[in-house]
């Protein structure tokens, strides 16, 4: 078994989506410095790509003693990025306040409780997709542009989106207008609606500007929220 003592965490910090680097310049040498994965046929190296993001990325974790082709510390290299908190070749203002940092070290209190919230989302969002069955599992798949006839298959596709973007999983299952966004997935998916480019049509009838227009216009119309079911019945896959 892993000795999970023996590993350095480090998480996310930014306000965008997500945040990714191969290499950042260390100001003493001059140098690009990277993370060697390895080297290409013309023995070029082959740098990773670290990335972060608010969803199951949040935190990365690295052994103490990993070293890339070169014997660069893992966790060194990710302290001595110009964007990790604390890091020296930061960027500082006003006296010693860093700015520009994205991501820092989890050795606090706090940081160790900010990386199981995320964790725990992550977790939720997993147990909520795996209990979805029948026409609600068939919505979430829908919505997400998942059409097929086996349970099974849209059962692993709803658990791999709930796995990478737990935040927007719980925001579909809690979202009152669920039904109506996977029969539009669905009406154009089988080609009862047409897009013209952002603008939602059937039968040479607009029906929305764009799909949030079209989720308003059939929730607040019954009669032609009805008539879609039926057509869909009638002609959809």
């Amino acid at each position: 078994m892993k000795n999970f003592g023996e590993y350095r965490y480090f998480c996310y910090v930014g306000n965008n989506a997500s945040y990714s680097f191969r290499n950042y310049v260390d100001p003493i040498t001059g140098m690009e410095c990277g993370y060697i994965m390895g080297y290409d046929k013309n023995r070029n190296p082959i740098l990773k790509n670290w990335e972060f993001d608010n969803q199951t990325k949040r935190q990365i974790r690295v052994h103490v003693n990993e070293k890339d082709k070169e014997g660069k510390n893992a966790a060194e290299f990710l302290l001595n990025s110009p964007e990790c908190y604390k890091s020296v070749n930061g960027k500082y203002i006003d006296g010693g306040k860093q700015v520009a940092f994205l991501f820092r070290e989890i050795d606090t209190e706090g940081d160790a409780k900010d990386a199981i919230s995320t964790r725990a989302r992550v977790i939720k969002s997993q147990a909520k997709a795996l209990d979805l069955k029948g026409e609600e599992l068939k919505e979430i798949a829908n919505i997400i542009g998942v059409f097929n006839d086996s349970e099974a298959v849209l059962s692993h596709r709803v658990l791999d989106f709930s796995s990478n973007f737990p935040d927007k999983f719980i925001e579909l299952i809690d979202d009152p207008a669920r039904k109506v966004k996977a029969l539009i997935k669905k009406a154009l998916h089988d080609n009862v609606f047409k897009l013209n480019g952002r603008m939602i049509m059937w039968e040479g009838k607009q029906i929305g500007a764009d799909e949030d227009d079209a989720v308003a216009a059939l929730s607040k119309d019954e009669k032609l929220l009805k008539a879609v079911k039926l057509n869909l019945e009638k002609f959809g896959s």
